[in-house]
């Protein structure tokens, strides 16, 4: 189930569009193939997955050139993804983007929608810019999310000047460091970039600061892609598959 929403958002102080995949009963479910009973009322709370698009693109390239939906459908698993502009995820001028993405968001997908709040069921991943914005928020608020996904991330080419605060603040590998300093409890981080990508320097030296420090993490470097959606889809169903999950719907893989 696919839901495009538009509404009035009071951190950015304008409407914003924002789509949910929610899994819903599939064919082979409503016609009695499958031995799971159809059923428009779901057994728990979903997992949640919120999603971030790259620079010069929107929540349409996840669901236009990927399978997220198929995926979530499968795995049992809710994705959330936004229209965020070049902003980086970060606060600009009269946009809060910080907050929205860590309270905002999450507040309106668990308030509408049978999302789970639960830190164990949260997730946060994305691509380029997003790769960026996935993990400055899963550093500046580990307490909210289990796991966090970097595909081809951009770590070191945020641009900081319309952004509101210092430009240390957004430094993910100070973030990092200081986190790993104060013994915070992070997410699992998985990293991944395509070898043939010409941001392939970024994912390194953040893998490698993570192995340094000790953080928990997986890292896959990829021949043969670059910059791509073909990498980022398959990139997207497997940090689904590795998520460390403990939901009730856990290894129930359902064919859609």
């Amino acid at each position: 189930m696919k839901i495009n929403c538009n509404y009035i958002s009071k951190c950015l102080e304008r409407a914003v569009d924002v789509t949910f995949i929610i899994p819903s009963p599939s064919y082979p479910d409503a016609i009695g193939v499958t031995k799971d009973k159809y059923s428009l009322t779901p057994e728990a709370k979903y997992p949640v997955l919120y999603l971030l698009h790259g620079i010069g693109n929107n929540k349409e390239g996840w669901l236009g050139y990927t399978r997220a939906e198929l995926y979530a459908e499968e795995n049992n698993i809710a994705i959330v993804c936004i229209s965020a502009e070049n902003k980086f995820y970060t606060d600009r001028v009269g946009e809060k983007w910080e907050e929205f993405v860590r309270e905002e968001l999450p507040q309106l997908a668990c308030g509408y929608f049978p999302i789970s709040g639960r830190r164990e069921d949260t997730y946060i991943a994305g691509l380029s810019m997003g790769g960026y914005g996935a993990v400055f928020h899963a550093l500046s608020a580990p307490g909210k999310y289990a796991a966090c996904g970097s595909f081809s991330g951009a770590i070191e080419k945020v641009d900081l000047t319309q952004c509101i605060g210092s430009a240390e603040k957004y430094n993910i590998l100070s973030l990092l460091k200081r986190r790993a300093e104060e013994g915070a409890k992070l997410p699992l981080f998985y990293l991944s970039c395509g070898e043939n990508d010409f941001i392939y320097d970024n994912s390194v030296r953040l893998e490698q600061a993570m192995t340094n420090l000790g953080v928990a993490h997986r890292w896959e470097s990829v021949e043969g892609f670059t910059h791509e959606w073909r990498f980022w889809d398959m990139q997207l169903e497997r940090f689904i598959k590795w998520l460390p999950r403990t939901d009730y719907y856990k290894g129930k893989v359902r064919n859609v």
